[in-house]
């Protein structure tokens, strides 16, 4: 059974019980939050539910039969400090996504803002019962797991986290060789983020093809120099423009291919209302894309966003 927690006016969750337990011992949830079952609009206090004050909250339909309790041992999940008053991230919590079953929760990591618990009438004490743990797993691109120190979720590694002002610098003295290395280096990050992301092979495909085009000019030079009286040689290089044409729309597929799966993990799986601007995708793919990966990294390894 999963639960959403309630401090103040904001709510967050869902959680299974040893998440409850986990956040409490750290305190990032305090004994006076609110709980209530997913499904249910009945809130006690996470004090009464894990000492066993009060009920657990009942669902609108028969609830099953309770399952033996026992202390699950989580797996290791990257848990935020707790800030006495965090700043509110840039990021807004986004809606739940049925696609992925997960919900909005609290913003980067598990910490919400605290704030004062409203009254709520006591019901018939019983013994709460957790039950078996529920497997904590997301799915996205064929890949689940429940991720671990320096993974995601879904157990991909973090994202190359060289500083976006380093890839610009090195683009600049490299005349865009760098800017290329990276990107194919990216697109291997979003290839195991996302299995079935295309971007790797559309960008493989267009360096093919920008060899091509390097061929036909210098080819489409060589003969005019050789048969100045022929046409032939602009005729290749011709060629060669238009093959440059379809380079062009291979970087694009690329691109806007490693853009769908990077908007598609960060809003479904660890949900932080991730999105990309179309127009910086096109023109500054690889300073943009690096610009998050640093973002993302930070706030994998200390619970927000800088």
């Amino acid at each position: 059974m999963m639960f959403m927690i309630k401090r103040g006016d904001q709510e967050f969750g869902p959680y299974s019980g040893a998440d409850i337990r986990q956040y409490l011992s750290s305190g990032n949830i305090v004994e006076t939050d609110l709980v209530r079952a997913e499904g249910t609009d009945r809130w006690l206090t996470v004090q009464d539910i894990v000492g066993g004050k009060a009920a657990q909250p009942q669902a609108a339909t028969p609830a099953p039969a309770s399952q033996p309790a026992y202390t699950p041992t989580p797996a290791p999940s990257p848990a935020p400090s707790y800030e006495p008053t965090p700043t509110p991230p840039s990021y807004a919590a986004p809606s739940p996504s049925p696609g992925f079953g997960t919900s909005a929760g609290p913003a980067y990591g598990g910490a919400p803002a605290y704030g004062s618990d409203p009254g709520f009438s006591s019901p018939a004490p019983v013994t709460p019962a957790w039950g078996a743990p529920e497997p904590a797993v997301q799915q996205f691109g064929g890949a689940a797991g429940v991720g671990g120190a320096g993974t995601l979720k879904n157990g991909a590694p973090l994202p190359p986290n060289m500083n976006w002002v380093i890839v610009v610098v090195g683009a600049i003295l490299t005349c865009g060789l760098f800017a290329l290395i990276w990107l194919f280096i990216q697109a291997a990050w979003f290839k195991k983020l996302d299995p079935q992301s295309k971007g790797q092979k559309f960008l493989i495909l267009y360096l093919v093809g920008y060899v091509g085009v390097l061929a036909l000019t210098f080819g489409g030079v060589g003969l005019s120099i050789a048969m100045p009286d022929s046409s032939l040689g602009t005729l290749v290089s011709s060629m060669g423009s238009l093959v440059s044409i379809g380079l062009l729309v291979l970087y694009i597929l690329a691109v806007f291919n490693m853009k769908a799966s990077l908007e598609g993990y960060f809003n479904n799986v660890e949900p932080i209302n991730l999105k990309l601007n179309p127009i910086l995708v096109i023109f500054f793919a690889v300073f943009y894309f690096q610009y998050h990966f640093n973002r993302i990294n930070t706030w994998k390894t200390t619970g927000s966003l800088s």
